[in-house]
């Protein structure tokens, strides 16, 4: 009798563990993306588990800008003015599955995005020297562009 009454309350805990999961959406996005979330009801609060992840832009009350920002998994947890919650969102940030190479040298890893043509891109988990080289260049060529859009516009960052 003993035996079957901790057997039920071992199914029960995890037909409740179950019901919980299953209550949280799933959203799937890759690296570098945005996708548009909708809110079944007005939010009041948003929160992110692991904004290393995934962040999220709140537009308005039933709208955000879920960002892919690294691979893995977080939730991202809604939240009604009482403080209930809305929604409990399950984000899963992959990476890009088409239009990469990885090349693999030994223990060395450099990642290329191919297009028209293969060019390198900083991904998690490569070469520290492909890495930095890469991101270098990536920023030196943002630099540059905000250089000549700022000065075709007539703004700059000085304070006067």
């Amino acid at each position: 009798m003993i035996f079957a009454n901790r057997l039920f309350s071992v199914l029960a805990l995890m037909a409740a563990l179950c019901a919980g999961e299953a209550a949280a959406q799933s959203v799937v996005i890759a690296l570098d993306e945005a996708k548009v979330l909708n809110f079944k009801e007005n939010a009041a609060s948003v929160i992110v588990g692991n904004p290393a992840v995934a962040d999220i832009t709140v537009q308005n009350e039933t709208t955000a800008l879920l960002f892919g920002k690294a691979p893995g998994s977080t939730n991202i947890l809604v939240l009604d003015e009482a403080g209930n919650e809305i929604q409990n969102l399950r984000i899963s940030v992959s990476n890009p599955s088409s239009g990469v190479l990885v090349v693999q040298r030994g223990i060395r890893t450099a990642t290329y995005t191919c297009l028209t043509r293969c060019t390198p891109t900083p991904a998690i988990g490569d070469d520290p020297e492909a890495f930095d080289s890469t991101s270098a260049q990536v920023a030196a060529r943002v630099g540059a562009l905000t250089s000549a859009s700022q000065a075709a516009s007539g703004d700059t960052d000085e304070e006067f």
